[in-house]
């Protein structure tokens, strides 16, 4: 006989009413536009710093880049492009033409024009295209600039987008003629400007140079031009007694060449602002 046993009820449970029950998780009102707009333009500093962290995944073809407008021929040229040589053969005038055709065409080519190299003048004072300072007329027509100097031993040419003048000239030839009178204003012997050959040489290819880029040349004496003593750090212009407007160079080249068994020679690149 089994024995009974006494069935003990389980406790009851008592399930908390609807009122006491936590309310469901409602979701996230989507923001309008306008503040959807609002959070792009200013969201919260937790959101930038997570934005910060992430690496954006790329996906599909990666962009096309479009190329945009070439850069015309001559634009963007820091400063001037200046290159000295030494002349060659019996330095006649035929050769002097052929160097400095074929230099020419080496400074241009370095500031983005390659085109035949036909010399063009004209005169400021005249308007004569018999004389006057050279252009390259492909050059000029895509804003670049040029300039010629020789000695008897060596040509310079200049390239540059604005305005340019070089001169270069030997200090023996500058010593063995009285220029101090011819090239110094008034200012400069005011200022105790130096007599020996060097500072004049310096000053003379610097003046030239000025007043080549003008377009004057040497139609407007040197002592027309006042400029700061050699030595005293880059040129400035302090006085300008020439017709029109004072000129603005924006920036000066300099140089002195050594060479066995030619004269030392010095040489002056001025650009200068705008049209002459």
């Amino acid at each position: 006989m089994v024995p009974r046993t006494r069935h003990t009820p389980a406790p009851r449970v008592h399930l908390p009413g609807p009122h006491l029950l936590p309310a469901p998780a409602r979701r996230a009102r989507r923001p309008l536009g306008r503040e959807r707009l609002a959070q792009r333009a200013h969201p919260p500093a937790g959101a930038r710093r997570a934005a910060a962290r992430r690496v954006p995944r790329r996906r599909g073809r990666r962009p096309v880049r479009v190329p945009g407008p070439a850069r015309p021929p001559g634009r963007g040229v820091n400063g001037p492009v200046l290159r000295v040589a030494t002349a060659h053969g019996d330095g006649g005038a035929a050769s002097r033409d052929a160097l400095r055709s074929r230099l020419l065409a080496d400074v241009l080519r370095q500031v983005g024009v390659d085109a035949p190299v036909t010399l063009v003048r004209r005169c400021r004072v005249c308007g004569s295209h018999a004389h006057g300072k050279p252009e390259v007329a492909a050059a000029l027509a895509v804003g670049v600039h040029v300039s010629l100097a020789h000695t008897s031993a060596r040509t310079a040419v200049v390239a540059a987008t604005g305005p340019v003048g070089v001169d270069i000239e030997d200090v023996d030839a500058v010593a063995a003629h009285p220029v101090a009178g011819v090239l110094l204003s008034p200012a400069e012997h005011e200022a105790g400007h130096p007599l020996d050959a060097e500072s004049l040489t310096r000053t003379w290819v610097r003046k030239e140079a000025l007043l080549k880029a003008t377009g004057y040349g040497l139609h407007v004496p040197p002592s027309a031009v006042t400029l700061s003593l050699p030595g005293a750090g880059e040129p400035r212009l302090l006085g300008w007694a020439g017709p029109g407007a004072a000129p603005v160079p924006v920036a000066w080249d300099e140089g002195r060449c050594t060479r066995a068994g030619l004269p030392t020679a010095l040489t002056a690149v001025v650009v200068l602002a705008g049209a002459p």
